[in-house]
């Protein structure tokens, strides 16, 4: 058992760690709290957005164009892998990595970018290395930014280089639910393949200029959303995981503050105890003494 100085120190460290762990929970609280605001009005666009395009698919069943079909015969797929820039976040990091990493083998040829070095160094560990990085200009994403990584990706998929382009990233269900989740960007042909057979007559479309331009216009601002959206919930769902993981931590350490100033009370307590045996034996021990010595003088 230990004693009360080494009780004492653990004691002082506990505290120490609390205040870094409830600090951490705070901060990503009010990270979260500031991005859920935003997350409905994210994702009812995203479903617009869906709904318009399969409208648009459904009513331009024979234009021909690399978006829906890709022309490259290279069977190499792009995977883009979204993690976080930090730990502390419970198992965030490890789902992405894992479902990344079975995606990857799973393919023939693969393509890969990173976004976050979590995912990335455990990726590596698996043998799986980086093509391309990509990094945040601050801690969270912005429509500029995603706008630019969309157009990058839209180059490397016209240029005949990949045939798909696939986005692992953790998608935003509840405040209390996230999955890990990897969904196809490119092409569109595939995501739509039981459209082409419904017997659901489509929807009558009007064209303001040519169905191409149309079809591309509102294709490109649909994979731009997409990665914008994907970005965001990732960084909405990296949060949430740390605020949970950091709150267990800190309940954790006032368990752990509460047995061990237990145990440090009881050990003081017993030390306190036994301070006063020895100073009442002695006590008693000296008036027998005394009394002793009073009988002999008595007796001479």
């Amino acid at each position: 058992m230990k004693n009360a100085s080494e009780i004492k120190h653990s004691l002082s460290a506990v505290k120490q760690t609390r205040q870094i762990t409830n600090a951490m929970y705070l901060l990503s609280a009010t990270e979260m709290k500031r991005y859920l605001g935003n997350i409905g009005y994210i994702v009812e666009y995203m479903e617009r957005l869906r709904v318009l395009k399969g409208e648009l698919l459904a009513n331009s069943r024979d234009l021909t164009h690399p978006f829906r079909t890709s022309s490259s015969h290279s069977n190499r797929t792009a995977f883009i892998v979204i993690s976080g820039e930090r730990g502390m976040c419970g198992s965030y990091n490890q789902d992405i990595a894992a479902l990344a990493e079975e995606k990857i083998k799973a393919a023939d040829k693969a393509y890969v970018i990173m976004k976050g070095t979590y995912a990335e160094e455990l990726l590596c560990a698996k043998g799986i290395k980086a093509d391309e990085k990509w990094e945040y200009p601050g801690n969270a994403p912005s429509i500029e930014y995603a706008a630019d990584m969309a157009d990058k990706l839209i180059n490397l998929y016209l240029s005949d280089e990949i045939d798909e382009i696939d986005i692992v990233y953790t998608k935003y269900l509840s405040q209390g639910k996230q999955s890990a989740t990897c969904d196809r960007l490119l092409p569109l042909e595939s995501e739509h393949t039981a459209s082409e057979n419904d017997e659901t007559p489509a929807s009558e479309l009007e064209y303001l200029g040519s169905e191409e331009e149309v079809f591309v216009n509102l294709t490109t601002h649909y994979i731009k959303g997409f990665v914008y959206s994907a970005m965001y919930e990732s960084f909405l769902c990296e949060n949430i995981s740390r605020m949970n993981a950091m709150r267990s931590a800190t309940n954790n350490a006032d368990e752990m503050i509460k047995d061990l100033t237990s145990k440090f009370n009881s050990i003081r307590q017993l030390a306190i105890t036994s301070e006063i045996t020895e100073i009442t034996t002695a006590a008693k021990y000296a008036a027998e003494q005394d009394s002793v010595t009073e009988e002999e003088s008595y007796e001479s």
